[in-house]
């Protein structure tokens, strides 16, 4: 397919499946009251929900009491930060339009709680990171702040777009995918979940608030651009358009178009919708809470992303078994914690839980992103949006994980503004030693290394996380062997780094003669004679020989005698 840069013939509405209208869609009308949570809107469009109203309400009231903490440290219920989000878009709706009466208010209330519990719904079946309560109520609070001296019209646009940005992860076709011809799962791209959500806003709500007449056709329009194109993403472009890769010309074109967006001076609305999610990188927002509350399912992460480091060196079939058995080992010990209350029983998927998904998890809570961290200041006249994030306890964090880890959200900050990755580095740099400037986009980053309070609610997940990798010997020897892999494929095979694979070798056991022999035979040459491949290769083979498939093994059988 060929690329074609985004205008909005590339954003039109699309119709959703028909695969989801006749497996999951279900057709009602809202009635005069339909229970006490949601009080009466007016009738909708035919909803694209894979849940009824009844059901969603009595989901609503069972979870509506669960707390959690806000990027400001805030203790607070999923139901008390809707009623804020609430709060938020009634008082700008009554600025705009003073008309406005109690009725149309108390609907318009309904439905933002309707479409935010449906996504917590959502979120609960999953374990790809929260897309509901908690994400929405941080984008709204960042997206805000930077709008602080902005119109009543703009940040009524700004929030109500954080309320439908990622309300497409409610998609049946997304969530539990569609059987292809051959019976196979088909999952919807999560690369496009951004038109799809504009597509639902359209569909079912865009005709209620145009009633409300909150909206100018020129607001309407903003938050198209605010919504549609969120996720706009050089690395997933390519899987959007159906393109084995980018070309450099069209990749310079999508980082000049994220520049574009992500621009205050060109449009203020837009930027902090999408610098106010791009920055929902901290445990406290995006992190399944059921991690927080269960410890053993954080360490059960942890020991498969050390699998998953050392997959080169270990036998596919102990690594294909290990990653199936996975789900079932993190369902078990998801049962000895709280953390359950917070996750719906079709978490526990094969498409969720991989090994890699621990790398995601054990970088959150380095990072602390209140509605704060995001602020419109004036250089020379001109203005940028300044972003200041925490490094929480970075570096003890670092001496234990490794520096992949520890910095892997704080890279993210500039992938996600279209930063091409071998400039990353130097920018991260500058971030920490007092600021780096993003002139293209008008962005100012800076990273402040502190450390977390002796009462911070975080501190038990981080110890628990610090405890799982420094005591489990898998994680410690996917991390060295990283390393290792790293110095030779730079082919700096130096004594240390041989000595290090011999350490490495010694401390998992036996293996067999002949592929020692030969990562001997390399051992015994003076560094600038040493063929860095073939000395990988006898240090994997030496390991895939050795009793660390063993210990693999044993890992997923582990499952197997749970499920018996």
């Amino acid at each position: 397919m060929k690329f074609q840069q985004l205008k909005d013939k590339e954003i039109r509405v699309k119709t959703f499946s028909l695969t989801w209208k006749n497996h999951f869609r279900c057709l009602f009308v809202i009635l005069l009251a339909v229970a006490a949570l949601f009080p009466a809107i007016p009738a909708l469009a035919s909803e694209h929900f894979s849940l009824p109203d009844k059901e969603l309400s009595a989901y609503a009231e069972k979870v509506s009491s669960l707390s959690f903490v806000t990027n400001d440290g805030a203790p607070m219920t999923y139901g008390s930060a809707i009623e804020e989000i609430c709060d938020i878009v009634q008082k700008h709706a009554q600025k705009v339009n003073p008309a406005l009466t109690e009725k149309q208010l108390a609907a318009m209330r309904s439905l933002i709680a309707k479409r935010i519990y449906l996504q917590q719904y959502g979120t609960d079946r999953r374990f790809i990171g929260d897309h509901g309560v908690r994400h929405i109520y941080g984008n709204i609070g960042r997206s805000l702040h930077l709008l602080a001296g902005a119109s009543d019209a703009a940040k009524i646009t700004a929030a109500v777009a954080q309320i439908y940005h990622d309300i497409s992860y409610t998609d049946p076709d997304i969530l539990f995918g569609v059987p292809n011809e051959n019976g196979a799962l088909v999952f919807a791209s999560d690369a496009d979940h951004d038109i799809r959500s504009w597509d639902y806003f359209t569909q079912n709500d865009l005709g209620f608030w145009q009633e409300l007449s909150v909206f100018s056709a020129a607001d309407l329009a903003t938050m198209k651009e605010a919504v549609a194109l969120h996720n706009l993403n050089v690395d997933e472009y390519a899987e959007r358009i159906g393109a084995e890769k980018l070309t450099k010309e069209e990749e310079a074109s999508i980082r000049n178009r994220i520049q574009t967006f992500l621009d205050v001076r060109k449009n203020p609305i837009v930027a902090a919708v999408h610098l106010g999610d791009r920055l929902a990188l901290s445990e406290r927002e995006k992190i399944p809470l059921i991690l927080e509350y269960s410890p053993a399912v954080m360490e059960d992460f942890v020991r498969a992303y050390g699998v998953r480091m050392l997959k080169k060196d270990v036998e596919k079939k102990n690594y294909t078994q290990f990653a199936a058995s996975l789900p079932t080992i993190i369902a078990k010990d998801a049962q000895t914690g709280l953390g359950n209350s917070y996750c719906q029983p079709e978490a526990y998927s094969r498409r969720d839980i991989t090994p890699d998904r621990g790398k995601r998890w054990m970088a959150m809570n380095f990072v602390q992103t209140g509605s704060d961290c995001l602020s419109l200041r004036e250089i020379d006249g001109m203005p940028y949006a300044e972003i200041t994030l925490e490094a929480l306890d970075y570096d003890s964090g670092a001496k234990i994980l490794g520096e992949e880890i520890a910095s892997r959200q704080f890279y993210k900050v500039f992938r996600d503004a279209g930063v091409p990755k071998n400039k990353i580095p130097a920018l991260v740099q500058k971030a920490f030693a007092g600021g780096a400037v993003l002139p293209e986009s008008h962005i100012i980053v800076r990273f402040q290394t502190v450390a977390m309070e002796e009462n911070d609610e975080r501190r038990a997940m981080r110890q628990s996380i610090l405890h799982a990798a420094s005591s489990s010997p898998i994680y410690r020897w996917g991390l060295l062997d990283q390393e290792i892999r790293k110095a030779c494929k730079a082919g700096a095979v130096d004594d240390l780094t041989v000595q290090k694979m011999r350490s490495l070798l010694e401390e998992v056991g036996g293996t067999d003669d002949k592929s020692m022999s030969r990562f001997e035979e390399q051992q015994k040459l003076p560094p600038n004679q040493r063929d860095a491949k073939a000395l990988l290769d006898a240090f994997s083979k030496c390991l895939k020989k050795s009793p660390l498939q063993d210990i693999i093994e044993a890992l997923w059988e582990r499952s197997e005698k749970s499920a018996a």
